[in-house]
């Protein structure tokens, strides 16, 4: 096993090309070539890999090593679907708290303006395994999400009147339709957003 001091950085890095679509899906991930690009022994690099097969960001196939995850149209609607049964669930346990939000959504891009609100519903339900399941979930999501304004149009303003209603009510029938819509609409452009993703 890589030092800390080693493995981490290293981790970080590759999973941020990851999340940012810095390499095409079904690309083998050499590690000799990742080592040499960030500086470190193929170790440090080989464990990170081994961790992003366990977070599902990347494949290891017998033969060939790892891979960047093929996104279908099939898996993104799984997830989507897994991304609503956890969220929904959260807004159910969500119990009446003294507990402040944030009043404005973080600057940045839509991905991560997506996962902060998501993140935060899931948070407001008390259970901790439920936040490291939409975190996981989200990490899965990002490269979708950093397309979705192409494909959808307005899913900024989307995000922003979720986060106000989750500020405003927290538990509420209107927050569980709006996100139900949400992913809904994800679902029925899953073709383009998988599209996108290839392009």
């Amino acid at each position: 096993m890589s030092p800390a001091n080693v493995l981490e950085p290293t981790y970080q890095a590759i999973r941020q090309r990851l999340l940012v679509g810095a390499w095409p899906m079904g690309q083998r991930l050499e590690t000799a070539k990742l080592a040499q690009d960030l500086g470190v022994s193929v170790t440090p690099v080989r464990d990170s890999l081994n961790r992003l097969v366990g977070e599902y960001l990347v494949d290891l196939v017998p033969g060939l090593g790892f891979l960047v995850p093929q996104m279908t149209e099939a898996k993104l609607c799984d997830l989507l679907d897994l991304n609503l049964l956890a969220l929904e669930k959260s807004v159910e346990l969500c119990a009446p708290s003294n507990q402040d939000l944030p009043v404005d959504l973080p600057k940045g891009d839509h991905a991560a303006r997506t996962q902060f609100v998501f993140f935060q519903i899931a948070a407001l339900s008390g259970n901790t395994e439920m936040e490291r399941l939409v975190v996981a979930i989200a990490a899965r999501l990002h490269g979708t999400q950093l397309h979705e304004a192409a494909v959808l149009g307005e899913s900024a303003d989307e995000i922003a009147r979720i986060w106000n209603e989750v500020s405003a009510a927290r538990h509420s029938a209107k927050l569980l339709d709006m996100l139900r819509r949400y992913h809904r609409r994800r679902k029925d452009a899953a073709r383009d957003l998988v599209a996108q993703l290839s392009s």
